[in-house]
């Protein structure tokens, strides 16, 4: 199994929407086995631009990491789609061990 691992601004937008929304939007239409979210408090990317929340930043642009535990040939299809999006942001690709999966894994 492969982790893909996707990392970005929450501003990046495809279209009028957020971009991680479309990206997650992909991984249900391809029938990724699923799909996490998380949003940062604090970080910077190759550009050292710290972006961070707190009560003086009127337009914060948090990281947001996508996170994708699949098959590998799943993950490198997934991939081919969504390196091609227009966004500033990074691109990962790990072995994991999978210890459990519940019940609807099977």
């Amino acid at each position: 199994m492969k982790l893909l691992k996707i990392y970005l601004g929450e501003k990046d937008k495809h279209g009028h929407k957020p971009m991680f929304e479309h990206i997650v939007e992909m991984a249900y239409k391809m029938g990724m086995r699923g799909i996490t979210v998380y949003k940062g408090i604090m970080g910077f990317g190759c550009k050292r631009h710290i972006h961070r929340s707190d009560f003086f930043s009127l337009s914060p642009d948090l990281p947001v990491i996508l996170e994708v535990v699949d098959d590998g040939e799943k993950i490198k299809g997934f991939v081919e789609k969504i390196k091609n999006l227009d966004f500033d942001g990074l691109i990962t690709i790990s072995d994991v061990e999978i210890v459990k999966i519940g019940d609807s894994g099977k």
